[in-house]
């Protein structure tokens, strides 16, 4: 055996140093047990013969427990990176509340009270300056709720469930909606969001389908109501609605919870629709579904 060749010549050039070697070795019961084996020279008989002594030690507990200690280290090292990115979104949270809201809040009022005493044509530039700024801290807000959320890949809860339609829903548009949340969206009754979420998958799909769109917004607020906003500006709303659009069954779901429907068409072109009802749902917990005498469509 040329291993064992190679061994013996080892332990011959150097009698006091022992070669460690790692074997499996099979009991008779056929499990396989991880094995170290050393192997010494022994001091040469008195005839001169030399014995090479060999030790086997069953490693299994050893490699069971560097193996749990690797885990374990492993675990930390996640543990603290997870605790590290929390800590950064809560800061970058924090600064953006304390310090960029504030400034574009107070911005903001200083336009309004220029815009006091200046010419129409100048007041209405500044009130909708004004009014890019409402929306850019209403989106900010979002931003700030969503740090300070769990910092997972796939986020879970309404917010989750409203994620993935507005992300699924890019297949059929070719782009990306931009979505906003505003207000404490996980606070959402079950109920709502179970007809909330297929109003949202049903409107994108319209949009994909019939609109011809480059941009749609998507906005979910969550206050004394439950608002649903989906804008796109793609070819308009239809002179004559079909059935087949599902904006009937849109308006059944708002008015099974004493809600409000509107759809319609934007001056600068496009569509508008808004899916309204109050945070508490009805009383009694009747599905919106259970009567379509219910519905009304109104459009903007």
């Amino acid at each position: 055996d040329t291993d064992y060749r190679n061994l013996v010549e080892a332990l011959d050039r150097d009698p006091n140093h022992a070669v460690v070697r790692q074997t499996v070795l099979v009991r008779k019961d056929g499990v396989e047990v991880p094995v170290e084996k050393t192997y010494q020279v022994a001091p040469p008989g008195r005839d001169g013969t030399k014995w090479i002594i060999a030790l086997a030690r069953d490693t299994s507990a050893r490699l069971q427990a560097e193996d749990d200690l690797r885990r374990s280290q492993d675990a930390l090292r996640d543990a603290q990176q997870v605790v590290a990115v929390a800590d950064d979104r809560h800061r970058i949270a924090r600064d953006l509340h304390d310090t960029v809201i504030q400034r574009l809040f107070g911005a903001g009022l200083n336009l309004q009270a220029t815009a006091a005493g200046t010419d129409e044509r100048t007041r209405h530039r500044l009130e909708t300056t004004i009014t890019d700024l409402d929306e850019t801290i209403k989106e900010l807000r979002s931003a700030i709720f969503s740090l300070q959320g769990p910092s997972t890949a796939a986020p879970g809860g309404v917010r989750g469930r409203i994620a993935d339609v507005v992300t699924e829903s890019r297949a059929g548009l070719g782009f990306d909606p931009l979505l906003r949340f505003d207000g404490p969206i996980e606070t959402m009754d079950d109920a709502i969001a179970d007809h909330l979420v297929p109003t949202l998958r049903e409107a994108l799909s319209n949009i994909a389908r019939h609109a011809g769109a480059h941009q749609v917004r998507v906005a979910v607020t969550v206050g004394a109501t439950v608002a649903l906003s989906v804008v796109d500006d793609g070819s308009g709303f239809p002179d004559r609605i079909e059935n087949g659009l599902g904006l009937a069954n849109m308006a059944d779901r708002a008015a099974g919870f004493g809600g409000t429907f509107r759809i319609g068409p934007l001056a600068a072109g496009g569509t508008t629709l808004e899916w309204i009802v109050p945070s508490d749902p009805t009383p009694d917990g009747s599905d919106p579904q259970s009567d379509g005498s219910r519905g009304r469509l109104r459009t903007a």
